[in-house]
């Protein structure tokens, strides 16, 4: 069983998460506090969840705030699948050749 914030291989893991550390420098908002994450010249350290793209300050892990929800991976990611198939979408009709 994990810990409820480990650190490893460069990912840190909380509540189903897996966040890896990002310096923003485009426009992108905290979802635990609605900040700015970004500065074009100077960003605060961020973290961005590999599996639902959820992005928080680092100082929320740090100070290890209950602020984030659990994590719900984009079913629609087939890299983060939990087993079961993604539907794909149907083909497009065609032109039926005469």
């Amino acid at each position: 069983m994990q810990k409820p914030c480990a650190e490893k291989s460069g990912f840190i893991y909380h509540k189903g998460h897996e966040f890896i550390p990002l310096f923003y420098h485009f426009p992108a908002n905290c979802e635990a506090c609605t900040k700015p994450l970004w500065n074009m010249f100077k960003p605060p350290l961020a973290l961005e969840c590999q599996r639902c793209q959820i992005k928080c300050h680092k100082e929320h892990m740090d100070k290890k705030e209950e602020s984030l929800r659990p994590c719900a991976p984009d079913p629609f990611n087939p890299q983060f699948s939990t087993g079961g198939s993604v539907p794909k979408p149907p083909n497009p009709p065609t032109l039926a050749a005469f």
